[in-house]
């Protein structure tokens, strides 16, 4: 799903199944357009993370993150 508030901002979400843990895993990105070659993007995920376990049959493990990046460009 995707949703345009104005040209400049939008906020994108997938929603997805894993079979290997059984869970599901929310990504939600937002993105905002402040100038041309400066933009903000803020990123959500919820589900499954990565364990580096799992080859050796460990249980995947759930969790949130949030990520945070500014794009500044000088030109």
């Amino acid at each position: 799903m995707t949703y345009s508030f104005s040209p400049t901002l939008t906020l994108s979400s997938l929603v997805q199944y894993d079979n290997a843990s059984r869970r599901e895993v929310v990504n939600t990105l937002l993105k905002w357009f402040i100038r041309p070659n400066r933009i903000f993007y803020a990123a959500w995920n919820h589900g499954s993370t990565l364990d580096p376990n799992v080859l050796q049959g460990g249980r995947s493990q759930s969790g949130n993150s949030v990520l945070v990046k500014v794009v500044w460009g000088l030109l």
